[in-house]
Order: C-alpha cells, then structure tokens, then sequence
C-alpha cells in the first residue's frame, strides 16, 4: 500500500479517485504556523477559533525567533478565551531562527495527521475557511500531493495602492504560496520536506512544490479562500527584499535554467537591473579613463533607465510626497542590490547544490547522560562510564564514514565545581572508552553568561562542524535533553532525542525524531546503517520514557519499582534514597559499592546474593528469605531483619549498629570479621552458622535457634542473648563485655574475628531501611549505598548491584533477569511490574 493509500484509509475516504460520501468523517489535519511573535499571529488564531467547521486535531505554532519567548503558549492561551476560545490544542514549539523552511520542517515533524495545513501568521480565516478546507482535503485522490486556499489581497478603496501593496497583492496569483498550503503528511516524508538551505520566506514553496510533483504527486488549487493583509513596513522594505535574488539562484542550482517555467514563476527586471549596473559602470571607467563622451553615454542610459523604473512605480500608486521619494531613491539603490545578491548566489552555488535533504557528514553526541553516564560535575576519570553500546556506535559512523565528535555543557567550570583540566582528562577518558572522537566541543559558561555556544545556541554545533569541514546541515545532534534539540534546530541541523530518566514529557513530544537508544537514533539518521548490539543487551522498550530495570549510570530519588523480575542483574556504584522494593525476586544478584539509606525491603526473595561492600544505615529487613548469600565488609547501622530466613550465606568483615534481628531463620550461615553493637537478634533460627573474630557490643539475641554454631575469637560487649537455642557452638578467643545469653540455643555455629554493630549486613552503609519478607537468592551486593529505600516482596535472580546511589526509590514487586545496573544514580522514579529478561 502507498502511504497515499494509507492517508486514505485513515482519512475514512472511499470509493474511486477517493472521494468519499457526504457521510464520511473530514479529513483530519493539523495547522502549522511559523511566526516570529508578529501581533498578527494573535488574531489569525482568534479567526481559526471562530470557525464553525470541522476543527484541526492541533495547532502547532513555531516560534521563529533567534531568542525565543519561553511564555509564548501561555500568553496566547490566556489570551484565547471566552468566545475566542479554541476547539483544538494549542502547541508552541521553537525552531530558534532556521528561517520558514526550518520552522514549516519542525512543524510537520512533531505533528501527527495525515494532512498539514501551513498558514502564515499575516492571514485571516473567513468564515466557512474550515468546511472549505474539509471539502478540498475530500476532493483530493490518492496521488494529490497538495492543495492550495485561494488568498485575497484587500487594498485601500480610498486610494490608489503603493507599491509594497501592488507586490503584496501578487500573492493572489502565485502558485503554490505557503501562506494557506494544505499538504499531505506522506507526501512531505516522500520529499524530506521544505529545503532549508532557502533562509528566507522566498522560493522555499515553490522549490517544495516542484520536488512533490517531480515525486509523483499532483497539486491543486481549492476553493477556500484565505485573507492576506498588506503588513505594515518602512520606505526601505523593497530594497530588504532584493536578497530574494540570492534564492532564485540557488532555484537555478537545483532545477536548471527553466526553473520559473515549472514553478510557475513570473520572469523579474534582474536584466534591467543588470543593464542599469552596467550603464552606471561604463560611466564611471569614462570618467576614470578621460573619455568624457564614453562618460556621457554612460550616465545617460543609467539616467534612462533608472528614470523609467521609477516612473513604473510611480504611475500606479497614490503619488504623495512620501511615496514619490521613497520610490526614486529605491528605485536609485534596487539595481546594484539585485545585482550585488545574484552574484553572490550564483557565487556560493557555482559548483551545483545536492538534492535536499544532504546526507548526514557528522553526528555529535552529547556527553553526559549520552554517550556515558550521567555523574553531575564530573571530574574524575575513575568515575567516566561508558553506556551501553556507545563504543559499537561510534565505531559503526567511522566504518560508514560518518565524522564523529562531542557537544557538550560543562557549566562546573563557571561554578567553580569544576577546572578546564579536569573537564580535559574526564574527556579523554571517554574518547579511550568510545573513541577515538574527531572533534571535542565544550562551553564552559553558565546559563546567565548568555554566551552562544552553550545549548541550546548554536555555538558549539558550528564551532564541531567547522572543525570536521562540513556544513552545519550535514551534522546531527543525539542527546538526551531539549537543550541538545534546540542546539541542533539553531544551527539548521537534525537531531535525535534518547530520553533518559531525567528527560521531560515536554521534550519529548516537542523532539522531531526519538528513539530508544543509541543504536537505533543513528541508524535513523544514516540510511542503511546497522550497528550491531552488544550480545547481553535486552531488547528496546516500547516507550521512550517508560523505566529501565536495569538503568547504568542513573540518578533515582524516591523510585518505585513495582513487580519487577531481576535475574542476573549487576548493580554498580549506585545511590538508592528512600526506595522500596517490594515483592521482587533476586537470584544471583550482585550488588557492590552501594549506598542504602532508610531502604525497605519486604517479601523478597533472594538467593545466592552477594554482597559486599555495602554501607545500610536504619535498614529494616522482615520475613526475608536469603540462600546462599554472601555478606562482606558491610556496615550497617540501625538495621532491624525479621522473620527472615538466610541459607549457606556468609557475612563477612561487617559493621552492624544497633541492628534488630527477629523471627529469622539461619542456616549454614558463616559471619566472618564482624562488629556488631547494640543489636537485638529475636526468635532467630541459625543453624550451621560460623561466627569469627566477631565483636558485638550491646547485643540482644532472644529466642533464637542456633544449631552446629562456632563463634572463635569474639568480642561481645554488651550484648543480651535470650531464649536462643544454641547446639555444638564453639566460642574460641571471643571477647563479650556486658553479655546477657539466656534460653539460646546454638548449633554447629562459627563466629570468627567479626565486628558486628547492629547490623546483618556486612560493608553496607544502610540509614533508616527496611527491608521485610525478602528472598534474596546467589545475590551479590557490594559497596551499595541505600537512603530511605523500601524493597518488598522483591525476587532478583542473578542480579548484580555494584556501587549504586538510590535515594527515595521505592521498587515493589520486581522481577529482574539478567540485569546489570552500574554506577547508577535514581532520584524520585518509579518503576511498576516492569520485566526485562535478556
């Protein structure tokens, strides 16, 4: 099926040559608008929303503006009320001074109906506009292209015109006039749309025009009718618009000689301009050479000729003083400007123009949250990873022979958080990950420096184009946030947005291209490129916002993860906050290096987990389950676990602190080098536990069960050990200071050399956690920091968690599988029933 075809179907027409019945839905269409913040703009939307036919599903204004007014929507949507009030959603995006072209192209972009009216922010709506537009949109066949309203120039009834309204009022008869265009969406993508290289509001329609019909398609003229007033101006306005000559020389570039034969074009007075020119320069050389009657003659025809221009547009207009005088001396300046502007066009063209869109030369990647993970003012190399795939990324454009560099704020360095070196050797760090890299561009300034090469200005896209010799049009931008969109849409090149946790909807929605990684952002900007994926790497999700399990490099505060698997899942140097996790199963996780602060872990499930390294301050861990599980050089403070149940799990060299342990069951369980103080250990089963060289200090054990225990080489200070069941227990070298053992029962149990200061973790820094009910099985966790986190009910098999930061996360009832998480920092996310298996 054509995408035609497919624009039919979806329009709900039928029959032959697709016109469909009187009962059909109409069309479904959206309204671009470019605007540079003219007032007009105002009541060309108040005429739209005053139309009684069918209304467009969006209406997209493109703020053209080089400094764009971030309150724009605002202001137009306060504006429109009452009786003005719209029947369609209004959306201001911003094109940040890529001309018409650049801003109709972002309009179309991030629109979504089959069809796409283009209106100027000078026309007005009349009456009935909208049912005129349903019912040309209802008379195009599947291969019409376009169709264009029929615009309506009112001059003053009073007076004769001048000559800025005569040239206005020749809209009513150009072809193809952007200023009321309806064109089809495929037909666009069929043509990449408008050509930007045309900067001006001229010669863009009727290049577009042109490469449509040249595709295949037709173009009509409608029967709606649309309003152009004469815009106010200056004297000097028909002098501005002579550099429109620049763009019929780029039209000559592209579509040869007979150019305004096929986009229907009136032939201008350039030759006349250029006999004038020519007559004023033989003049002077006869002045410059003696010759007085070459001199004269040549006066003489520029005399003639300008007399004539100016009498030409004299005649017709009203003939004031005003009028007369700003005609003559235009009339003097027009022909060298012509002149001077054709030259330079045919100047910059005179090796030909590609056909639009060129091809992608440079893609420029954004550094942090990019190509590695984001670390707020980074700089330490140490800290520099990679994200998943970047290296296959850039090594594929090298092998397409696509230039690759960096575009990157670093405004640390204003802050004073930051040095130009450090900022030197963290990028050097990336280019031995990723690289090599042709070209590193960086702004070291901060937002209120107002400089133009910090994101989103254009500086730093023109300063890496330039230095890898290619056109800022042949560049793309892949980053993660608006600032690298914006950067990319000032400096007229494409881009690709990779949302990231920390990436708004806004952004989103307002990106003209988004995609799920790396990988796929530059394949969308390099026709045929496949860049292979790294074996271990887990299928793309469907949303661009939708939560990762296993997020590298990322900054959660106060996550939810809800019903989640993690198997196999590595999690390094990351922070978790406050998070819960609840419900998820963990096997064969290793988590190192993190820190857990106030987490919550409840039901979960682990098995075979390791952890090492880990500071969990306040942590609560109730009706858990863990297997196989290895503990090392954790501190833990303040850590209550109950009725949990630990199986052939070693804890070692950990500090626990005023740690609660109830109901929990223990066996095989060896704790090597621990300190624990001030912990209470209630109706605790342990059998076949190992305890060494541990020192517990203010510790209660009360009803637990300890079956085969050793404990060698301890010191207990203290400690209250009451109602626990303790059976072939050996205590070798242990010192208890203020030890209260009553009713224990320990058996087969070694404790050797261990420092235990309430807690049951061993390395981990836990504040205010708790984890309930878990079962963590052939887990790892090492290094792990986790504030404030709840996990609950959480089943991870083969998770991995090394040095990872996570603040307020909440995760409940998650499943990871074969998940690696490193080095990463999530602030408030939440992440529910979310299963990726690799």
């Amino acid at each position: 099926m054509s995408p035609a075809a497919e624009d039919r179907e979806d329009n709900g027409h039928g029959g032959a040559g697709g016109h469909g019945s009187a009962t059909d839905a109409p069309p479904r269409y959206d309204v671009v608008v470019p605007s540079i913040g003219r007032p007009s703009l105002l009541a060309l939307l108040r005429s739209l929303a005053a139309q009684d036919g069918p209304p467009p599903a969006e209406v997209v204004v493109v703020d053209d503006r080089a400094a764009p007014d971030d309150g724009l929507e605002q202001e137009l949507l306060a504006a429109l009320v009452g009786d003005d009030a719209p029947a369609w959603p209004l959306r201001v995006v911003r094109s940040r001074g890529r001309g018409p072209a650049g801003a109709r192209n972002l309009g179309w972009a991030v629109a979504s109906s089959p069809w796409v009216a283009f209106l100027d922010d000078d026309v007005l709506l009349p009456g009935g506009w909208a049912d005129g537009l349903a019912a040309d949109l209802a008379a195009c066949d599947e291969r019409t292209g376009g169709t264009q309203g029929r615009l309506s120039v009112p001059l003053p009834a009073d007076r004769r015109p001048t000559d800025w309204e005569r040239g206005t009022r020749g809209l009513e008869d150009a072809a193809w006039a952007t200023a009321d265009m309806a064109y089809r969406r495929s037909a666009l993508v069929a043509v990449d749309g408008f050509d930007e290289r045309f900067p001006r509001a001229y010669r863009e329609d009727a290049d577009l025009a042109l490469r449509v019909r040249r595709a295949g398609w037709s173009l009509v003229r409608g029967r709606r009718t649309t309003t152009h007033p004469v815009r106010p101006t200056d004297p000097w306005v028909s002098l501005r618009v002579q550099a429109g000559n620049r763009d019929d020389a780029t039209m000559r570039a592209l579509h040869g000689a007979g150019w305004r034969t096929q986009a229907q074009v009136p032939r201008g007075r350039l030759r006349w301009h250029a006999a004038t020119c020519a007559a004023a320069a033989l003049g002077a050389a006869g002045v410059l050479l003696g010759r007085p009657r070459t001199a004269a003659l040549g006066a003489a025809g520029w005399a003639a000729l300008t007399a004539d221009f100016a009498r030409r547009r004299i005649a017709p207009g009203p003939r004031t003083a005003a009028e007369v005088r700003a005609m003559v001396l235009t009339s003097v300046a027009i022909p060298p400007a012509a002149v001077r502007h054709r030259v330079v066009g045919a100047w910059r063209t005179r090796a030909g123009l590609a056909p639009w869109r060129p091809p992608v030369r440079a893609v420029l990647f954004d550094r942090d949250g990019t190509l590695v993970h984001d670390v707020p003012y980074n700089g330490d190399p140490a800290r520099v990873e990679p994200v998943e795939g970047a290296r296959e990324v850039v090594e594929a454009l090298r092998d397409a022979g696509v230039a690759v560099g960096v575009v990157s704020n670093q405004s640390g360095v204003a802050r004073g958080l930051l040095t130009p070196g450090q900022v030197d050797a963290v990028n050097a760090e990336v280019d031995r990950r990723v690289g090599p890299l042709a070209t590193w561009q960086w702004c070291p300034h901060g937002a209120e420096d107002g400089c133009r090469c910090r994101k989103p200005g254009p500086g730093l896209v023109e300063r890496a184009a330039a230095s890898l010799g290619v056109a800022a049009g042949e560049c793309a931008v892949v980053g993660d946030i608006g600032a690298d969109v914006g950067a990319a849409q000032a400096a007229g090149a494409r881009s690709v947005l990779v949302p990231t946790p920390v990436t708004r909807a806004r952004e989103v929605r307002d990106a003209p291209l988004v995609a799920d990684d790396l990988a796929r952002a530059v394949e969308l900007l390099v026709p045929g490129l496949v860049v292979p994926r790294p074996s271990s790497s887990a299928p793309p999700t469907p949303s661009a916002r939708s939560a990762r399990s296993a997020p590298t490099g990322t900054t959660a505060t106060g996550t939810t993860t809800t019903g989640t698997t993690a198997t196999g899942t590595t999690t390094t140097g990351t922070t978790a906050t406050g998070t819960t996790t609840t419900g998820t199963t963990a096997t064969g996780t290793t988590t190192t290096g993190t820190t857990a602060t106030g987490t919550t872990t409840t039901g979960t499930t682990a098995t075979g987990t390791t952890t090492t390294g880990t500071t969990a301050t306040g942590t609560t861990t109730t009706g858990t389950t863990a297997t196989g599980t290895t503990t090392t050089g954790t501190t833990a403070t303040g850590t209550t676990t109950t009725g949990t149940t630990a199986t052939g799990t070693t804890t070692t060299g950990t500090t626990a602190t005023g740690t609660t342990t109830t109901g929990t069951t223990a066996t095989g369980t060896t704790t090597t080098g621990t300190t624990a103080t001030g912990t209470t250990t209630t109706g605790t089963t342990a059998t076949g536990t190992t305890t060494t060289g541990t020192t517990a200090t203010g510790t209660t054990t009360t009803g637990t069960t300890a079956t085969g225990t050793t404990t060698t080489g301890t010191t207990a200070t203290g400690t209250t050990t009451t109602g626990t069941t303790a059976t072939g227990t050996t205590t070798t070298g242990t010192t208890a200071t203020g030890t209260t053992t009553t009713g224990t029962t320990a058996t087969g149990t070694t404790t050797t050399g261990t420092t235990a200061t309430g807690t049951t973790t061993t390395g981990t820094t836990a504040t205010g956690t708790t984890t309930t009910g878990t079962t963590a099985t052939g887990t790892t966790t090492t290094g792990t920091t986790a504030t404030g986190t709840t996990t609950t009910g959480t089943t991870a098999t083969g998770t991995t968690t090394t040095g990872t930061t996570a603040t307020g996360t909440t995760t409940t009832g998650t499943t990871a599988t074969g998940t690696t998480t490193t080095g990463t920092t999530a602030t408030g996310t939440t992440t529910t029933g979310t299963s990726p298996t690799p």
